[in-house]
């Protein structure tokens, strides 16, 4: 039914919210938390080293980019 579909519409929304909200917080507990985290603590297992803030951002974007110019390009060449 229409009620059963929206419900399920609506937890799917939930769950989206909730996991971008454990991501933001891990993001930003990551780059703004572990700097003032002595070395030696174990809980600095739990987190990649901060040189990848830069470098995975960079190439999604890049990639990104790519695929968006590769589809541009594509559509230039057919029309």
């Amino acid at each position: 039914s229409v009620s059963s579909r929206h419900m399920k519409e609506s937890v799917k929304g939930y769950v989206k919210l909730f996991i971008g909200t454990l991501v933001f917080a891990y993001l930003t507990f990551w780059l703004l938390i572990t700097p003032f985290i002595e070395p030696e603590q174990p809980i600095l297992v739990l987190f990649p080293r901060r040189e990848y803030a830069l470098i995975l951002p960079t190439w999604g974007f890049v990639v990104l980019i790519s695929a968006v110019l590769g589809y541009i390009g594509t559509l230039l060449l057919i029309s």
